[in-house]
């Protein structure tokens, strides 16, 4: 069976007895596929399922496929449309499985990436209508999506991808940053698209048993300090022996991020100056957990760079930043 990269899930809705044929066959190629019928005496409420599809694709990325006619689908996903960035990737495929179409959120939810997939799989035709991608274009919201960056104007897009489809340079369009955005001007600005990447690293250490509301207090006051926006958290990271400490799993959580933890053989190996503790290596082993720890979680950037060394917050929690 074939995983959909980037989907948690593949949710499907058909209008005949043909697409019903064509669902059962997609259940079988396809991981995490289910569906619902449309039609027959049991059938499902199309305009529930639908809202249902939306509201569970803010909690997780799902591809939501419309068997049947365009038409349908179209009507049906109309009252639930919101904005490109939250909206999720919908594809419509006829009965017979000839043509699958991105109809909905093409870049930043990959519908388009899925039709191409779902139309090898079953030989049928994609057919995707973005300018971008009829020209052979990279679209500044893909290459958001790939880079794991989170678009905070969405309005510029259109800006940006237009200068793509002209071949003009849009360096001075497009700002990349992990700095917090604040000003509204920022984010209503047409011109010039910002870009958080997610690209802090954060080292924790605590007590036992301290409460997640500390943890993340601790962690927001930190990132406020040096002016990080949240959305650039890549992950939060500490010792081992904290794996299971319930409010660093619940704040990683919390923030929608990992929650790694390394060994004090692995922390002892990190190379560079660090903050010492007798205290904390007597107890566990290394001199500090948050600042190795930060720096063990972006050991796969060349570039890594602590950005703010050990700082305690209410007695209890440790926080450093790097950077990736």
């Amino acid at each position: 069976m074939t995983a959909l990269s980037g989907f948690s899930k593949t949710k499907a809705i058909c209008f005949t007895k043909n697409g019903a044929q064509l669902c059962a066959r997609l259940s079988s190629l396809l991981q995490g596929f289910s569906f619902a019928l449309g039609f027959g005496e049991n059938k499902t409420d199309k305009t529930k399922w639908t809202e249902d599809c939306f509201v569970e694709n803010q909690k997780e990325k799902i591809l939501v496929i419309f068997v049947g006619a365009l038409g349908i689908c179209v009507r049906t996903i109309a009252p639930f449309l919101r904005s490109k960035t939250t909206d999720p990737a919908v594809l419509c495929i006829d009965e017979k499985g000839t043509f699958v179409i991105s109809v909905l959120s093409g870049h930043i939810g990959g519908a388009n990436k899925a039709a191409s997939a779902i139309a090898k799989i079953i030989s049928a035709t994609p057919i995707i209508t973005t300018a971008t991608d009829i020209n052979g274009k990279d679209a500044i919201d893909t290459f958001a999506v790939e880079n794991n960056m989170t678009i905070v104007n969405p309005k510029a897009i259109k800006t940006v991808n237009a200068k793509i489809l002209r071949d003009e340079p849009i360096k001075d369009n497009v700002i990349i940053t992990h700095k917090k955005i604040e000003n509204n001007q920022k984010k209503s600005d047409e011109e010039h698209l910002y870009l958080i990447k997610k690209s802090i690293c954060i080292g924790v250490g605590c007590r036992k048993n301290t409460k997640k509301e500390v943890i993340i207090k601790a962690v927001e006051q930190c990132l406020f300090e040096n002016d990080i926006d949240t959305r650039a958290i890549f992950s939060i990271s500490s010792i081992d022996i904290k794996k299971n400490e319930t409010g660093l799993v619940e704040s990683a959580k919390y923030f929608g991020v990992p929650f790694l933890t390394f060994s004090k053989d692995e922390l002892n190996a990190v190379s560079g100056s660090v903050s010492k503790s007798d205290f904390v290596k007597n107890t566990v082993g290394v001199d500090c957990v948050c600042e190795r720890a930060a720096l063990c979680a972006a050991k796969s950037s060349k570039e890594r760079k602590l950005i703010a060394q050990k700082k305690t917050y209410e007695k209890s929690v440790t926080v450093a930043l790097v950077l990736l």
